[in-house]
């Protein structure tokens, strides 16, 4: 059973796989949601005119009024808030190797070779000159795409392989219950399978009527079978989510970032390498550009609040009668600099 909940802001759209990632952890917590639909390229002026949130990447999600930049450090907040109430911890298991491997596994190879199977997806010309600069020097001309599917797939077959091999009598990766890694890798793989239904044999197209489908006939029986158990756990708790207009969803933003905001600690590390390199002065409200190192790099400008080993965040200021907001970003594959020192 979902809970009726008005904590949770989330701006995305349907078809993006991260998107999806975020619905399917509100759905294991049980939470229902406030959803604001964006376009699929930019600009979002829902998010850079209102909030002041001009990060590029989906989705964005809001809890109690914070922003969580990046699905890694929504993920985070999102089981602080839900997870350990209703002991639905998606982090009881090797918490920091879980993150690392969803950052710089399933979020980054494995996510680019899913991204290889786009090529019968109907992407118009808008979306391929948007994601060309999004993802310098990636073709998404379906012919190209289509082309160099076996490369694609002589590349996956050996992280299928090493999921194959992980996979023994637990239900889930890392035991009898789905951790966050079950999640960040199901992603990607869940995406061809149901979604751009292009795996062929390795990750063959499935439908609702495949629920209980035997798949030992097949290369990767045990990922497969695996796929299918984390699928079935995400339909089996469904959350619900709301549409809002995003001026009543910046009002509600605000409004609640007035009151959660108090209880952040700021707290900047004097010892940091980038305050003992000179890139930042350690200073709380310096202004600061956040800008991510792999892909969509597009700074998010705002006043240094808080920085540990593993996020920082920034106050943002938004439309709303200058009003700031608190966002969070991870600290891996994110690059901090003042501003007047900030490629900008």
């Amino acid at each position: 059973m979902s809970s009726s909940n008005s904590r949770v802001v989330v701006y995305g759209y349907a078809s993006s796989p991260f998107f999806q990632k975020i619905g399917a952890l509100l759905n294991h917590y049980g939470v229902d949601w406030t959803l604001v639909e964006v376009p699929p390229v930019m600009p979002r002026p829902m998010l850079s005119k209102l909030l002041g949130i001009t990060y590029r990447r989906i989705p964005v999600v809001f809890v109690d009024g914070h922003a969580y930049v990046d699905t890694s450090a929504a993920a985070i907040a999102l089981d602080r808030a839900f997870g350990s109430s209703n002991n639905k911890s998606l982090f009881d298991t090797m918490a920091s190797l879980q993150l690392q491997l969803a950052v710089n596994w399933a979020e980054s190879p494995i996510f680019r070779l899913s991204a290889g199977h786009l090529f019968k997806a109907p992407l118009n010309d808008t979306f391929i000159k948007d994601r060309k600069s999004f993802m310098p020097g990636a073709s998404f001309e379906p012919a190209k795409m289509e082309a160099n599917i076996p490369f694609v797939r002589s590349q996956l077959v050996t992280h299928l392989e090493a999921v194959e091999s992980h996979l023994s009598s637990s239900k889930f990766l890392l035991g009898d219950r789905p951790q966050y890694l079950d999640f960040a890798l199901f992603t990607p793989l869940n995406w061809v399978q149901t979604q751009l239904k292009t795996g062929d044999d390795l990750l063959p197209p499935v439908s609702s009527k495949d629920g209980d489908k035997d798949w030992s006939s097949f290369r990767f029986p045990k990922t497969l079978t695996w796929l299918a158990a984390v699928r079935k756990h995400i339909a089996a708790n469904k959350a619900k989510s709301t549409k809002s207009s995003p001026e009543d969803a910046a009002k509600l933003i605000v409004s609640q970032s007035a009151t959660s905001s108090s209880s952040v600690q700021s707290k900047i590390d004097p010892k940091d390498p980038l305050v003992k390199g000179g890139w930042i002065n350690g200073q709380s409200g310096q202004t600061v550009a956040v800008t991510p190192t792999d892909t969509g790099r597009v700074p998010q400008v705002g006043n240094l609040f808080a920085l540990d080993n593993t996020s920082v965040t920034i106050k943002v200021k938004t439309a709303l009668d200058g009003k700031d907001i608190l966002a969070t970003f991870p600290r891996l594959n994110f690059d901090i600099r003042a501003v007047d020192s900030a490629k900008l």
